[in-house]
């Protein structure tokens, strides 16, 4: 039964990096299930770093290197936070943190939705600085603790009102 659930969550992560991206959170929640948790994600890893490479090559042209900047600072304390607390807790405090993370992010895409942000053509200004460090430092920790990054990085990306292509190749890079 694990080797079908494996082979759901990688099609599923295969299918979240070329149009679907909610759906790496569950393959990250279903590869939790199947596997000891810090061993799940170091398969994750795998799988979401095969399907960055193809969605970079195909979207490497629309990424705003711009909103990367900003964001790259605040992302690496976040790595640093993460890496500690993978270091400090237990494969069921990890399971049920993920757990807890990809309902959270869950809820604020509902949020979002029902909030309305849709992209503006002609709203070019950067996103709000406590977005962009929040967004990071989280991005960073996500991605450590549980490869999910992804809901992060959709809902700032949603927030700063960035058109689809831009969204596109930002979220993959």
């Amino acid at each position: 039964m694990e080797w079908v659930i494996l082979a759901v969550a990688a099609l599923l992560i295969g299918l979240a990096k070329t149009s679907f991206g909610g759906l790496a959170s569950i393959s990250v929640a279903m590869l939790a299930l199947a596997m000891p948790t810090k061993e799940s994600t170091a398969a994750a890893l795998l799988m979401l770093l095969t399907g960055d490479v193809i969605a970079v090559i195909r979207y490497r042209k629309a990424a705003d290197w711009k909103l990367l900047r900003g964001l790259i600072p605040a992302v690496v304390p976040g790595l640093l936070l993460g890496a500690l607390f993978l270091s400090m807790v237990d494969d069921l405090v990890l399971k049920r943190s993920i757990g807890v993370l990809l309902l959270i992010f869950v809820l604020m895409q509902l949020a979002t939705k029902v909030m309305n942000r849709q992209p503006q053509a002609d709203d070019d200004r950067p996103p709000h600085r406590a977005l962009t460090v929040t967004a990071g430092v989280m991005a960073g920790f996500t991605t450590m603790a549980a490869n999910a990054a992804g809901p992060v990085m959709a809902i700032y990306l949603q927030l700063a009102k960035v058109e689809k292509l831009r969204f596109l190749g930002t979220g993959a890079w």
